[in-house]
């Protein structure tokens, strides 16, 4: 299972670190069904240069697009999007269209966190939903498991 994690850079840090607990918790509950979880974040692919010329919204756009993992995606996917509650406007016009198209889709969970703990407490309910839904809490086959997903 593979969990792709989205934000700018500039105002994700203490929400970054925070989440790495629960991924952490998330890990071990996976492990536990019999699943690999990975997090995949797009800041490791961008360079110190890349992020002081204020280049890497192009650079990960160049490297995957929101919109074709989930939102315009044809395959049943599973996504959870969770915005920062915040009164500062976005000065950044993609981004603002971005939020907009989530906001306005009803295919996908979305909401608003107000504070790093509410934001793990989301995401620790969202991927367990999601656990629960492909790989339930219970003791199965291996072929079993297969049949699930």
């Amino acid at each position: 299972m593979r969990i792709f994690l989205s934000s700018t850079f500039s105002d994700m840090t203490q929400e970054r670190q925070a989440l790495i607990k629960t991924f952490e918790m998330l890990k071990i509950e996976a492990n536990r069904r019999k699943v690999t979880l990975y997090v995949l974040d797009l800041r490791w692919g961008v360079t110190e240069d890349e992020s002081r010329s204020g280049k890497v919204l192009s650079v990960c756009l160049e490297e995957i697009e929101m919109q074709y993992g989930a939102l315009r995606n044809e395959h049943d996917v599973d996504a959870l999007f969770l915005l920062k509650n915040t009164d500062i406007a976005d000065d950044n016009e993609k981004l603002t269209r971005l939020k907009l198209e989530i906001n306005t889709q009803d295919h996908f969970p979305k909401s608003e966190y107000t504070s790093i703990d509410d934001l793990c407490q989301k995401v620790e309910r969202g991927i367990l939903e999601i656990l629960d839904k492909h790989f339930p809490d219970q003791e199965t086959t291996r072929l079993g498991r297969e049949r699930i997903v």
